[in-house]
This record gives C-alpha cells, structure tokens and sequence, in this order.
C-alpha cells in the first residue's frame, strides 16, 4: 500500500496496522507483546531490578498526591501497600483523621483496572464531582459524590472530557463533553464539536443545556476542533469562557456577568483575547483580570485591565518580560502569585492586590529546583505549594503569607527513599550544530569515576514549549545503583527559554530538536561520561519524534533507544482522533506547504533497508487515545522489516492503560523492563 501526498508517493507496509479494533492487528499486538517480554525477561538483572523497584516504591508504604483544598477540608489521592491506584480521600484540618470518599473499583462496569481520572470539591466541600476512567482511556464517567456519607448523588455523566466546574452556592456546574462515539465517524472528527454543558443537581444530564459549542450558542470565529470550557469564577458576577485551540499556547478568553446557566441562548461574551494576541493565561480578582501574554514577549509578560471597560489597547503591563520566563499566575488571599523559571531554577513571585504601594516580591524557598502552586482555596490566606528538585521527591508546603514562611507539610512526607544521598545533579551548557547552548543536566552518583563506560540515559521532549523541569523518580535509584547515569537534554522546542526557544524546536525548525539531542549525546561522550555503545536516547510521547528522529539520523551514536507511547509517524495525523488538535505543533500533513516539515520528523518513513540500527523497545497503551498504538507498533514493524538481523526491536504493549500507567504493579514492570534492557544492550 502506498499513500500520496501532493507530488510525494511514500510506499507504506504497514497501514494495516492503523485499523487497530481489527482481529487481524490486535493479534498481531499481542504477539509482538508476548515476544518483547519474554525476551526481556531472559535478559540478566530484570528480577533483581524488578525486586528492587518494588521495595524502593512500598518503602514508602503510602503515597499521598493531587490535592485540592476547600477551606480547611483538604481532599487528595492516596495509595496504601495493596492499591493498584489512588483512592479519593478528605481531612478537617490538615492534621485531622483522613476519611475515603471513593473507591474507584465500586464504580467498575465491566472488566479492566478503573482509576479517578480528576475530582473537583463544590465550594464548601460538602459534594465532589470525580471522573473516573477504565484503562486510561481519558474518556471518563462523571459522578457527583455527597463527600461525608459517599452517597452517590444523579446518574452518571458519560465523556466528560473537560471540567467540571462548580457554581459557588454548589447547586451546580459547568462541564464539556465528547459527543457519542458514532462508528460510521472517521476517527479523525471524534473530538470536534465538543459542547460546554452545565448540569443542575437533581435534573437529568441527557437534558443539559449546551452553554457554548460549535454547533450551538458558539462564539465568533470558533472552530469544529476548537476546545470550549466554562468557568464559574466564585464571588464574581463574572464567569470566563476559554477557548483552546488545539495544543496551541495561545487561547481565546471571553467573559460575560450575571451568565444564566440554565438558558444560556443569546448570551452576549465580551472578548478579552483571541488566538492573535498570544494569551496563555489568565485571573480574575473582583472586577481585574491578570493576563499572563506572550505577544512580543516570549518570556511572557504580565497585563492587567478592568473587565467594566475592558480595553486590549490600554491594558497596564505590571511584570514585563526581563531574563526569567514566566510559567503561571494564580490569585490567592487577595495577593498575585507568579510562577517563574531562570536558569533551570523555578521562583515564586508575590504581589499584595490590596496594597496600592506593593511591589513584587521574591518568596525564599528552602528547597531549589521546582515549584507548583497547588490547588489552593482562593479565599484563604495561607498557600499550599509542592516543591521538588532533581535529587529529592515532592513534598507539600505551606507558605504563610503574613509571616512569610514556607514550612513543610505533614500531609506528604518524604519516604525513606524520597532524599537519597550522595546522588548530585548538575546543569552544563552544550553548543549545539549552529553554535547555540543548549542545557543538558546530569545526574549520577557523586562517587561515579568519569571513566567512559557508565550505561547512560539521555532523556528528551522538547515539544509544546513545555520545559523539562526538575522531576524526581525515586525507582531511578535502582538505574543509578547499578552505575547508571540519567541525563536531561533540555533540546528546542521545550519551553526552557521561553516562546522563542519553542518556536526554534517546531515544524520547519524540529530538526533543532534532535540536533540538539545529538550535541549532548556528543558532550556526554567526549566528557568521559559514557561512550556511544553505552549511551541509551529515550523519549516519550512528543519525545517519540525526537529519539526517533535521533535514531534513524545518527544510528551510530547510540547503543540503544527506549520510546514510550512515542508519535513515529506523524505524517498519518490526520488519521487519528487527536491529531487535527496537534496541527500546530506536527504541522498538518495534508497542507502542501506543511507537509515537508512533518515528513523531515517522521521516523516510520525515515527507516532505511540496510541500515544497521540500536537494539529499540517500543512501548504503547492499547486504549490511548493521545498517541494511538499503531504509531509505535508501525515503527517497531518496519525497524523488523528494514533490519532483520538486527535490533532486537521489541514492541510492549499494556492492553488496560492508555498514554501512561494504571495499576501501580504494572508501573513496576515497566520501569523494570526498561532498566533490564538498557543494561544488557547498553553492556
């Protein structure tokens, strides 16, 4: 089979593999599946790193993460020994007795592992609405849970895709729903035309009224692919319409007052920004709206203006751009929080709205590396932030606001493997092939001799102008145990320095992406890190096309590579559900001036007969609804076909997760088989 895009025929063996809820191709991933494990699991360490990541993950015999707080009623995910996923749990106060509100087991319908997906706590924390998934499918149910007695309250809400979000007296709310799944549909319209509906407690949700939607009360200029969401801003006349446009950063934001959910038709929107003027954010406080911009300003700035008049041409710049590259604004207690980034570094910035003389203020934060406000209470004075580095796991803290103190929380304490000693992080610059620097940051053990024979990972992303911040994986231990060294390219296209750093990494420029990955696989080399037999790329997702790419441009530089739900073939987007959202980071294969760009970062068509390539394990979800299973599962056929002899080239499958893990056990299985393959390809 061949597919022709303008005066390009590109020959494709595989095709067959895309239509994935055929006998044929479900067979042919089971058995690619049951071969990869077997084969690894005859490889030298897989038990023993498989031992040791299970006892390093249940050191810490609960796991405490998400969190929402509402008041002082604090809600969160927890696991104990024994979970295969997080339970949804409450606190009075935050040292009070923990109680489970959901079980996501009791709201199984059929077979398969089925997780909360989100939850979102009414006002006064008295209801929460959780969505739960079957398989990592991301198309979930919405049920609204009364918090004290676990009663559930309606009937479920089917492909809630989006929200929800409360009124603040609680009798209702907004959410977005994904239409019927209709089998004579091409997959590629299946998220188009999604509606923003809003549900009354007590009424039937088949009876929701549509808010605003493409074929319904939409606003002007809005597209099919186009993401509607409605937010009730709580003590506000106001309630705020964003509009995504697919995975772009710029949004569309539209406010309107005194909004009746109940009959939204003719509600008149007052547009705030369009895609044109580069908004990526934004916050209300009273009758003032914060907009966080990257219009002329690809560090991003700061505007306020008045929603009474709204005005885009006298809108007051409060932050403008300077060297640090702004990541969030949230309005909380009456003060403006910012989250910032320099130098691979995260600040939190401060401004007291009540106080006309107030400037912005630096917060001192005990730990250095990365910072998340959470989900806080907007009426409550104190902060709740997670903060974590390279060498140590996230931990909860409370910053108090009047003492300006930021002290750890016991809600989320460290485990004993959470703080590991003797392992250092440290961040290089590396001139990448047209001489900029790009940053690479290394983490090993501190007692590691530079010798050139260390296993070394290489991990990149470098898409959607999302940054690689600090992230911290306790498991890893078991990689640096054995000598392994991990290792972060911070490549274009990330969000490290900002737009223009993005920008440098995307569709006619992606090529930066992986020759910027090569530079550090080349720094780590000629620096007596590791060698090339012994350096591992690995990516995932978004970060398929980088390895990918890496793998088929220079095969000699890399004893191995590991992808993870990678995108292989992004010249076939316009094949799956989710593609026309990622057109504007992909390029659209269909627009004869695109087209070229997303070839050039297609690794499927790249492959070569003849070419002698690394050992490569592929790994997918069979129910992701991100990146489909064909695009991994084509590139580990034709890697087979090209390369016989060679490889292995392995395709690992898990048949209940989507684009990334459910059950804790299967985590530990990955993570296992991944460490035992590297180790023995990479020996």
């Amino acid at each position: 089979m061949s597919h022709t895009y303008g005066n390009v025929r590109l020959p494709d063996s595989f095709a067959w593999l895309e239509e994935t809820h055929s006998t044929e191709t479900e067979a042919w991933f089971r058995a690619q599946d049951t071969f990869a494990r077997q084969h690894i699991g005859e490889m030298p360490m897989r038990e023993t790193l498989y031992d040791r990541i299970r006892e390093i993950d249940e050191a810490k015999t609960v796991q405490i993460y998400s969190f929402d707080r509402r008041g002082e009623r604090y809600f969160f995910l927890k696991q104990e020994i024994g979970d295969e996923v997080g339970h949804l749990y409450y606190r009075d106060g935050i040292e009070g007795a923990s109680h489970r509100v959901v079980d996501p087991a009791d709201f199984s319908h059929g077979e398969g592992i089925w997780a909360i997906q989100s939850y979102s706590p009414s006002w006064d924390g008295r209801l929460v609405a959780v969505r739960i998934a079957i398989g990592g499918s991301e198309i979930p149910d919405l049920y609204v849970i009364e918090v004290e007695s676990g009663k559930r309250l309606d009937v479920a809400i089917p492909r809630v895709r989006g929200g929800p979000s409360w009124l603040e007296d609680g009798s209702g709310f907004y959410y977005t729903q994904m239409r019927p799944i209709d089998p004579k549909e091409d997959a590629v319209d299946r998220y188009k035309r999604q509606p923003s509906r809003f549900h009354r407690l007590g009424t039937n949700p088949a009876d929701d009224p549509v808010v605003v939607s493409f074929d319904e009360n939409p606003v002007s200029k809005m597209l099919p692919v186009d993401f509607p969401y409605i937010i009730s801003v709580p003590e506000s006349e106001y309630t705020v319409l964003y509009v995504g446009h697919g995975v772009d950063q710029a949004n569309s934001f539209f406010v309107t007052r005194n909004l009746n959910p109940d009959s939204p038709a003719g509600t008149e929107w007052i547009n705030l920004s369009r895609r044109k003027d580069r908004v990526e954010n934004l916050a209300l406080y009273g009758d003032t709206v914060f907009i966080l911009s990257f219009e002329e300003a690809p560090r991003r700035k700061i505007l306020k203006g008045h929603l009474r008049d709204f005005n885009k041409d006298a809108l007051e710049e409060i932050l403008p751009e300077g060297d640090r590259v702004i990541t969030g604004i949230s309005v909380l207690g009456g003060r403006l929080y910012v989250t910032a980034m320099e130098g691979g570094v995260d600040q939190l910035l401060v401004l007291d709205l009540d106080d006309s003389e107030a400037v912005f203020r630096e917060i001192d934060l005990p730990l250095i590396g990365r910072v998340t406000v959470l989900s806080n209470d907007h009426r409550e004075e104190d902060v709740y932030l997670s903060l974590t580095s390279w060498e140590r796991a996230p931990a909860y803290y409370q910053y108090d606001p009047q003492a300006r103190t930021v002290e750890m929380s016991s809600l989320r304490p460290l485990g004993p493997f959470d703080a590991p000693e003797g392992i250092r992080a440290e961040r290089v610059l590396v001139p990448s092939h047209d001489g900029v620097e790009v940053p690479l940051t290394i983490i090993r053990r501190e007692d590691l001799k530079l010798d050139g024979t260390h296993p070394t990972i290489l991990y990149g992303y470098g898409a959607y102008g999302n940054p690689l911040r600090p992230f911290f994986s306790p498991t890893r231990l078991a990689w640096f145990e054995q000598g392994g060294i991990f290792a972060v390219a911070h490549v274009r296209g990330g969000g490290e320095f900002g737009k223009a750093w993005h920008d440098a990494g995307h569709l006619e420029n992606k090529r930066n992406s992986w020759l910027d990955f090569h530079a550090c696989a080349e720094y780590l080399i000629r620096e007596g890190y590791t060698a090339a037999k012994h350096l591992g790329g690995m990516g995932g997702s978004m970060g398929g096309v980088l390895v990918g790419r890496a793998m088929t441009s220079r095969p000699d530089l890399y004893g191995a590579i590991v992808s993870n739900v990678g995108n292989h073939n992004p010249v076939r987007n316009h094949r799956r559900a989710n593609g026309p959202a990622n057109y504007p980071e992909y390029g659209n294969p269909l627009d004869p001036e695109e087209f070229p760009y997303v070839l050039a970062m297609d690794s499927y068509f790249a492959v070569q007969d003849g070419v002698s390539y690394p050992p490569m394990l592929l790994t997918s979800g069979f129910n992701d609804s991100r990146v489909d299973p064909w695009m991994p599962g084509k590139m580990a056929a034709r890697l087979q076909q090209a390369d016989p002899r060679g490889g292995p080239f392995l395709m690992r499958v898990e048949f209940n997760a989507g684009h990334g893990g459910v059950a804790r056990s299967d985590t530990w299985e990955e993570s296992a088989d991944i460490y035992a393959f590297l180790l023995w390809a990479l020996r």
